[in-house]
């Protein structure tokens, strides 16, 4: 007599565990090289009120960029997708929306736009239950293919995607 199977566990998905470090060293690099390009190009022409310009006012520009981006981590390493027997939730910035995993029909995701591909849980009516933003490394991708076949969802492109798989 075959044993009977264990209830499945909790599955989780962390969108952006993989891209907050190389994202805030991005996001960071700009303005600083800015910063030291323009401050060589001062002091190359002779320029002491150009290179004040740029030694006062870039690292002021890169201390905002920081606190943003800063924000902007904090608030995308929130955003946690878990499902259980009976639903799937998303937790996000201390809100949470849950949709039971019945009413589940697909998950759609989009083209990669400014950095992120956009994906939608859909419910079997058309409606999206929640959408979360996916930072687009293969190990994500691999974790979300890997998610939709641990809950039995199909996943599929937008119907406006087009020459993007993941």
């Amino acid at each position: 007599m075959p044993e009977p199977t264990a209830p499945p566990s909790l599955l989780v998905l962390r969108p952006y565990q993989w891209s907050i470090h190389f994202a805030v060293i991005k996001v960071l690099l700009y303005p600083i090289l800015i910063g030291v390009l323009g401050s060589l190009l001062a002091v190359m022409t002779g320029s002491s009120g150009l290179l004040f310009i740029f030694l006062a006012v870039i690292p002021l520009v890169t201390a905002a960029v920081a606190g943003i981006t800063g924000l902007m981590v904090a608030a995308n390493r929130s955003t946690v997708v878990t499902a259980d027997a009976t639903s799937v939730t998303r937790r996000w910035m201390g809100r949470t929306t849950s949709c039971p995993r019945s009413e589940l029909a697909e998950i759609q995701y989009g083209s990669p736009l400014r950095g992120a591909v956009e994906c939608r849980f859909v419910r079997r009516d058309g409606r999206t239950a929640f959408h979360i933003t996916l930072a687009p490394w293969a190990a994500l991708q691999h974790d979300l293919k890997g998610f939709a076949a641990a809950l039995g969802l199909p996943l599929r492109p937008h119907p406006y995607v087009r020459r993007f798989t993941l």
